[in-house]
């Protein structure tokens, strides 16, 4: 049932004041078979008198600003409400009393539905899309003001990531393209004259290095497609485990000039994985722990056989470690973090994402443990027959 408050000197909205102890205890303003459709409602709905005084607040707002767990916000007036708050724009500027949707609205001049950053009673800032509108009675006059709230903070924070790749995109696909040039050009003057012809070999590889680069971030950017449309299949087979491990984490160990300690046999963890997507999520992992770890710090692979029927790898590194709010966001798509230390990083921010994606598929999990200061380890656990085949999706993504 919607939240009903006590309400003020100015009676329930929509009721003459002639009988105040009556009205006092009419605490719905509007038509009682009103109250279970506005309980109904995903958005969040407030009713406030012509004081601004709550009247009626529906579960779904309670929820939204974690009012449901602070039952004296009910009492507060308009001012303690509008302090508990803390609203703001999306410029983090703050949105002033004057300025606030129910107030344009109680006096008579709503303002088109904007988005505002509300601090909730958690301390969590939200990203609200919030409309007001003046309540009258017969002859016109304004009563009191309806104002919905609806949570927008992931669909704005997936649109701006969304922006945010295609600038890195662009970029980042860029990037390789001007040392592949300047290589092959130089590596074409040299092989002209042949007694620099063997010159031309460091030139040579350095297109190769710069083409891998290229080729791997058009691969996860056609990965992207292929979670999003249900399209990425996994087939597993019978496969060593620690051949796979070994393989995906040398490759990044001479890729980045670092030494990582492994720590599984040489082989014989031997179960059904697609061994293309294990070597994938091996050398992202890897690659990850090397990219954000400070030269010369420590990088550990671990792989062992648990409880006989799972396969459980941890991926260690010394670095700065992880902040505690940007854990929830790691596996998201197209987020790429803070990174203490800061620094330019490579990379379109799907990773993880889609190394997530095929740890599902093979019916495991992954976790992430993080100590600022101390270093980051993601713990891999796969059963040692997964399903097969598969489709790796983005239903888990948040």
């Amino acid at each position: 049932m919607p939240k009903k408050p006590a309400p003020d000197a100015d009676g329930p909205i929509g009721r003459p004041s002639a009988r105040p102890r009556r009205a006092a205890r009419r605490t719905d303003p509007l038509p009682r078979d009103l109250g279970p459709l506005i309980e109904a409602m995903v958005d969040g709905v407030v009713v406030t008198n012509r004081r601004g005084r709550v009247m009626l607040m529906n579960a779904a707002l309670a929820r939204i600003i974690a009012a449901d767990r602070f039952p004296e916000y009910f009492d507060y007036s308009p001012k303690q409400r509008h302090l508990a708050l803390r609203p703001r724009d999306l410029a983090g500027e703050p949105v002033p009393p004057d300025r606030w949707p129910t107030t344009h609205a109680l006096a008579g001049h709503p303002l088109p539905a904007q988005d505002l950053l509300v601090r909730g009673l958690d301390g969590l800032d939200r990203i609200l899309n919030i409309n007001a509108t003046p309540i009258y009675d017969a002859s016109r006059a304004i009563i009191g003001a309806v104002t919905v709230y609806r949570d927008v903070t992931t669909q704005r924070r997936v649109e701006q990531m969304k922006d945010d790749f295609l600038s890195i995109a662009g970029h980042e696909l860029r990037a390789p393209l001007t040392p592949i040039l300047i290589a092959a050009q130089m590596a074409e003057r040299r092989l002209m004259q042949p007694e620099r012809a063997a010159d031309a070999l460091p030139l040579v590889r350095d297109v190769i290095r710069y083409t891998q680069r290229l080729n791997a971030l058009m691969a996860a950017v056609l990965d992207l497609t292929r979670i999003q449309g249900d399209r990425l299949i996994i087939y597993p087979e019978s496969c060593d485990a620690a051949a796979i491990i070994r393989e995906a984490t040398e490759s990044q160990t001479a890729q980045w000039r670092r030494v990582v300690a492994i720590q599984c046999p040489e082989s014989g963890i031997v179960g059904e994985w697609d061994a293309t997507r294990l070597w994938q999520v091996m050398a992202n992992l890897v690659g990850n722990a090397l990219k954000y770890s400070p030269d010369g710090s420590a990088v550990t692979v671990a792989a062992q056989v648990h409880d006989t029927t799972q396969l459980k790898i941890d991926v260690t590194d010394a670095g700065p470690g992880i902040a505690p709010e940007e854990l929830p966001y790691l596996f998201e798509r197209f987020y790429r973090g803070k990174h203490v230390g800061g620094g330019h990083r490579e990379g379109l921010g799907l990773g993880l994402f889609i190394t997530r994606a095929i740890v599902h598929a093979h019916g495991g999990t992954i976790v992430v443990n993080s100590v600022l200061g101390l270093g980051t380890t993601f713990t891999v656990t796969l059963p040692l027959h997964a399903p097969s085949p598969v489709v790796a999706d983005a239903s888990s993504d948040a």
